[in-house]
């Protein structure tokens, strides 16, 4: 629903009405680029630098909307940078919205960001700001308290008005010492915040459609489980092991990193599960989720360890080979180990490793075991042992020496590997879109950073894990060969969806003429899994140098060159609005009620007939995207254009008034004596809806009322229109 670039017309031709018009700017018209051209408003602001975070958001780039929800302000912003800021050509305005453009979200740590973002500017303007999953709640309708209620009584208590403000990033970054749960608190906020909002597809969120006990409950487990990845403890513990193993410090970053890609797999998982079942979602299936996500968190500190220059070595110094397993720890003595082994093959396994005894998990408790009391005394996992069996573990952990085993398991898991690297951009397995499906061409793609995929890390083996659970695609049935001329071969595999100047203007995907250019690189990234011979490529690209991309301007008489008729999308010109109510009306049957011309002028030209005006005057359009003295409203302010609701069987004086001021004013009779009940207590609204609005454009407005008196819902049980008599709560009266 998005107007672009409101201006204010002078006055229209005489009896026709004043508005403020609408000067299309459109993105189609204009191209790609960075600014707009707007005028700046009276109220705009100056121009401040915005911080996109959850953490930071990079590579993406946003746009400025009015206060309305309906106009275009600014189409772009600067792309956003490491830090995530941004900023915009223009000083933005009071009471906007700055909005992530869904086709630019860019990358946040290593992953292409799947949420959306939004800010409402103050009233009072703007400086610096932070625009978060927390501003995107804000800017949908709810309180800064209510949010902060919201995740207190989901579990996070703690957090403040001045968090929204505030960069959550600024305090943590690089930090290897120090990190708090004061510190995380405005992240994990954030994340949970971005993650429900994703898992329920509904970035518009608000108060009505949250006071719900399957969404608050969800919001619960998502909050718990991110307060799991991201936590202090974990950090110093994964930061001891992951150091001492690579030799490097540690930043609080490379958790973070771990729990943004364990996120987007817990959120793909309950997006399968709600899409399946609804909610709530299955007991089972966040908590797995946790475990599995703490159980590879390892691997991708270590992978961001490395990427940092780490060497892994074991604890007593010396390199270890990563991946061989091979080091220098000793067998444990087994006279040790009968209680104790039982007690951590049972207990702990699953989750940690131990020096050379145990190779896999995720946090090595070799020298640890001053921390187990303590650890279990505070409900560690649920597990609850006997004093016997602690002492035993501790005996046995205390046994194990340090090995170079300690290296973080390697994920060989295709369907894991698929879900951390690809869902984000090629959605669910099943239904993946990567169309060339073997090892060279995803390695190459990478390495070509295609999409943005340069950032991901994996190694030959693990690619080819992805490419082994790929769906098998079908291939067809050979055909006759490939024609040699240039408009046979686009129309066997480019006319579905391009167009070519003259000869083609029936497709929507960009034009190719004279782009013959492009095709090599297209196909050979395996654009839509095409694949052409050398000859025949080289045809069709000769061809389509033979024309020039024709620039076709909207007929200025065709009403569907911009818009459908009526209008019935969100995006500007084609906002749906109320134009489908009103022109299912008796009498309304053309755009001449409201329009007076279809000039392709930039200009949208409304103005009614005299026919239309009240009786107190002649009917107007306001900028706030209402009108008044319209003769169908009683002269009243309508409800606005693009957001009014209007319940016409029970909402009567919402256009009908005492007196006799408007054509519609009720004044007969006994009306004033009956003025404190309601309409429907005497007119039913099953006659009115046959009759109601069957005289539109005349000063009768309407059917005749006292057709409408009696039965139904009503109190009267009869009435006579030509003795004004009627039965109903007084026995038998005169009108």
């Amino acid at each position: 629903m998005i107007k672009e670039s409101l201006h204010n017309a002078s006055q229209n031709l005489v009896r026709f009405l004043t508005l403020a018009t609408v000067t299309l700017f459109l993105a189609a018209c204009g191209g790609g680029g960075g600014g707009s051209d707007d005028n700046v408003a009276a109220d705009s602001v100056s121009t401040p630098v915005f911080v996109a975070v959850d953490p930071y958001i990079v590579g993406a780039i946003f746009q400025e909307i009015s206060e309305d929800g309906h106009t275009l302000l600014q189409r772009s912003s600067s792309t956003s940078n490491e830090q995530g800021q941004f900023s915009f050509p223009l000083p933005v305005t009071s009471g906007s919205f700055i909005e992530l453009k869904t086709g630019s979200k860019g990358m946040h740590m290593g992953t292409v960001y799947q949420g959306m973002l939004r800010l409402q500017i103050p009233e009072d303007g703007a400086s610096d700001m932070v625009i978060s999953p927390l501003t995107t709640l804000e800017a949908n309708g709810f309180t800064r308290q209510e949010i902060i209620s919201l995740l207190s009584d989901a579990g996070l208590p703690g957090l403040t008005q001045a968090a929204f403000n505030m960069d959550p990033m600024s305090a943590l970054q690089g930090q290897t010492n120090g990190v708090t749960s004061e510190k995380l608190l405005p992240l994990q906020a954030n994340m949970a915040i971005n993650a429900l909002l994703e898992t329920l597809g509904d970035f518009n969120l608000n108060p009505a459609a949250l006071n719900n006990p399957d969404k608050t409950q969800l919001l619960e487990d998502i909050l718990n489980a991110t307060i799991e990845t991201l936590n202090p403890t974990l950090f110093d513990q994964m930061a001891t092991d992951i150091g001492g193993q690579y030799g490097v410090p540690i930043p609080i970053d490379d958790l973070i990193y771990a729990a943004v890609n364990g996120q987007a797999t817990m959120v793909g998982r309950m997006q399968e599960a709600i899409a399946t079942n609804g909610l709530p979602l299955p007991t089972d299936l966040l908590p797995t989720a946790v475990q599995d996500s703490l159980a590879q968190t390892g691997s991708w500190m270590a992978a961001q360890a490395e990427l940092r220059g780490g060497s892994h070595t074991d604890n007593t110094g010396g390199e270890t080979d990563p991946g061989t397993g091979t080091g220098t720890g000793s067998d444990p003595d087994t006279s040790l180990t009968s209680d104790g082994q039982t007690v951590y093959d049972s207990h702990c396994a699953s989750c940690h490793f131990l020096g050379s005894y145990d190779t896999s998990g995720t946090i090595d408790l070799t020298g640890k075991s001053n921390l187990i009391n303590a650890k279990l005394a505070a409900g560690h996992k649920n597990i609850s042992l006997n004093t016997a069996d602690e002492d035993a573990l501790i005996t046995w952990v205390d046994s194990q020496t340090p090995s170079g085993t300690t290296t973080p398991p390697t994920i060989t898991d295709g369907a894991t590997l698929y879900v951390q690297e690809c869902q984000g951009c090629h959605s669910l397995l099943a239904n993946t879109n990567i169309n060339t499906r073997t090892v060279v061409a995803i390695e190459e793609a990478i390495t070509a950073n295609l999409g943005g995929m340069g950032s991901i890390v994996l190694t030959t083996d693990q690619v080819q894990a992805i490419v082994d659970v790929l769906p098998v695609v079908i291939t067809p049935d050979p055909v006759t060969p490939s024609a040699a001329d240039g408009p046979s071969l686009y129309d066997s595999n480019c006319a579905n969806c391009h167009q070519v100047a003259t000869y083609d203007t029936t497709g929507t995907a960009p034009d190719l003429g004279g782009q013959g250019s492009l095709l090599a690189d297209k196909l050979s990234a395996g654009h839509m899994g095409l694949t052409m011979t050398e000859d025949d490529l080289t045809t069709l690209t000769a061809w389509l140098n033979t024309f020039t991309a024709a620039v076709v301007e909207p007929s200025p008489i065709d009403c569907t060159a911009c818009h459908a008729q009526p209008p019935n999308g969100v995006d500007y010109p084609n906002g749906a609005g109320a134009h489908a109510v009103h022109l299912a009306l008796t009498g309304i049957d053309s755009c001449a009620t409201c329009h007076d011309s279809a000039d392709h002028n930039d200009i949208v030209d409304l103005a009614m007939p005299a026919n239309y005006d009240a009786k107190t005057g002649m009917a107007i359009a306001n900028d706030n995207s209402t009108c008044s003295n319209v003769s169908c409203h009683g002269g009243k302010t309508t409800p606005n254009w693009w957001t009014g609701q209007l319940a016409v069987n029970s909402e009567c004086t919402s256009c009908h008034a005492a007196g006799a001021s408007q054509y519609n004013s009720y004044n007969s009779g006994d009306h004033s004596d009956h003025s404190r009940y309601a309409c429907t207590v005497c007119h039913n609204i099953t006659t009115l809806a046959d009759q109601h609005f069957s005289n539109l454009g005349t000063t009768d407005v309407e059917g005749s009322a006292a057709a409408s008196i009696g039965g139904g819902s009503t109190r009267i049980t009869s009435y006579n229109a030509s003795t004004r008599r009627c039965n109903g709560c007084h026995g038998t009266d005169t009108w």
